[in-house]
């Protein structure tokens, strides 16, 4: 795996990008979009990628360890997940407006 940078904010001239294609909540993307105008004005740019193949990395290992425990004869806690709406403490992402 990968070390986590000190920031997710990359100066332009270091950053490769290439597309990528996620559904997301609109509330994920306005604040998606309102940081990387952020980042931009700056003379930054917001590297989502780091932060979406650094959190792929940490549920891939997971399931890997999951999968290795079931191999044992673990039983395998289900849990329900359901997709966070807000933010932190129920705030919502800051500088976002959410519908309820």
């Amino acid at each position: 795996m990968r070390t986590t940078p000190a920031s997710y904010l990359v100066n332009k001239t270091h950053l490769k990008q290439k597309a990528l294609t996620l559904r997301i909540p609109q509330h994920v993307h306005d604040a998606l979009n309102a940081t990387r105008e952020r980042a931009d004005s700056a003379g930054f740019v917001f590297d989502i990628q780091a932060v979406v193949v650094e959190a792929l990395e940490r549920a891939v290992a997971k399931v890997i360890g999951e999968l290795g425990a079931v191999e044992q004869g673990e039983p395998l806690e289900v849990k329900v997940v359901v997709p966070r709406r807000k933010g932190r403490a129920g705030k919502g992402v800051e500088g976002v407006k959410q519908a309820d």
